[in-house]
């Protein structure tokens, strides 16, 4: 009895023993995942951008190391890094986006020496500002004057000379205008978020139909090509004019000479000719 009692109280302590003990292992405490994490999103480049940190606290020991998934909720961007105890990762989720919602990044831990065990936690992040300026927009314009088929034709020509996004105008670049005077084109800019609208206004241009000389009615005249009649020459007639002949003219002058025992009179008569020649007859008579 007592050899068969002692051998049962062997066999008894014995699995009492190995009970306990697997209790002990199974009961042992769960870490507590000591961790520090962090994530924020900035403007970097025009583009919003998403840092994240993380840093395993637990105690130096190899099986305290962590294989984290790191996860941004609004992008979908993850990455996965296996973090040492004592040791600490970062990066950075890069976006397309100029401007982020508020959002949270996820870390998921599991041991890396693959033992049973999980851990999520979250870092939440403010919304960025709009991480995109865009340029300011300008643009100038004038109106062009060509001839067409002998006739001045005004036409607008428009230039963006500044902006991210092309604009649109009116009147637009190409148009015709009726003449030379001044324009107001309006500019429009839009934006994912913005509009902006700016005026220009053209200076005015002279008429560039060539000018020509023509006879009307008799006289010369400047007129643009374009405004030239069909009865209108190109040179107008010369006529002759016969400059007029001028009549002889006769001077006649009386001079009393003195009187040398009688009385003199001398008659002078000139003759004036086209040749300017002046020819002149004195005749003296004597009287008794």
């Amino acid at each position: 009895m007592r050899k068969s009692t002692i051998l049962r109280g062997v066999i008894a302590t014995a699995t009492v023993s190995a009970s306990a003990i697997a209790l002990v292992a199974t009961s042992a405490p769960a870490s507590a995942w000591y961790v520090d994490y962090s994530a924020n999103a900035v403007c970097k480049d025009e583009t919003a951008v998403i840092n994240w940190s993380f840093k395993n606290t637990e105690p130096n020991q190899a099986r305290l190391s962590m294989d984290v998934e790191i996860k941004d909720q609004q992008t979908g961007q993850k990455v996965t890094k296996t973090v040492a105890p004592g040791k600490s990762v970062s990066g950075t989720f890069t976006t397309n986006e100029t401007k982020l919602d508020a959002g949270k990044v996820s870390f998921k831990m599991l041991w890396t020496d693959g033992r049973n065990g999980v851990d999520t936690r979250y870092s939440s992040y403010a919304m960025t500002d709009e991480c995109y300026t865009p340029e300011q927009p300008a643009f100038n314009a004038n109106v062009v004057c060509t001839v067409i088929d002998g006739s001045a034709v005004f036409t607008l020509n428009v230039n963006q000379t500044a902006g991210d996004v092309d604009g649109i105008f009116t009147p637009a670049n190409g148009d015709t205008v009726s003449n030379g005077e001044p324009v107001e084109v309006l500019g429009v800019f839009n934006t994912s978020n913005t509009s902006e609208k700016i005026t220009v206004k053209t200076a005015s241009v002279e008429d560039c139909t060539q000018e020509i000389e023509v006879c009307r009615d008799g006289e010369t005249i400047t007129i643009n090509k374009d405004e030239r009649l069909d009865t209108d020459t190109t040179v107008c007639p010369v006529e002759e004019v016969e400059e007029p002949k001028e009549e002889p003219k006769v001077l006649a002058t009386v001079t009393e000479l003195p009187k040398t025992g009688a009385s003199a009179v001398v008659g002078i008569l000139g003759s004036v000719f086209a040749g300017g020649s002046t020819l002149a007859h004195i005749v003296q008579r004597r009287k008794s």
